[in-house]
């Protein structure tokens, strides 16, 4: 309870979005991302930049038929 959706943009390289996500701050002001694979053969590498953090980003592979949830805290 508590939290807010916030904005989560995709680059995509592909037109099937098969990728999905959502992402929110905590009431705790920590960042989640939840993403959804929805492709059944497909494995997506992901990076994923944070607005306020310069210079910093998170690299993954989302398997296919898959959900992934990232968590950081909000750097002060």
């Amino acid at each position: 309870p508590g939290s807010i959706r916030i904005e989560l943009t995709f680059d995509r390289g592909n037109t099937r979005n098969d990728l999905d996500g959502v992402a929110f701050i905590t009431p705790d002001k920590q960042h989640v991302i939840v993403l959804q694979n929805r492709n059944m053969t497909t494995t997506y590498q992901v990076s994923i930049r944070d607005a306020d953090i310069d210079g910093k980003e998170i690299r993954l592979d989302i398997e296919p038929r898959s959900l992934s949830t990232l968590i950081w805290n909000k750097i002060a």
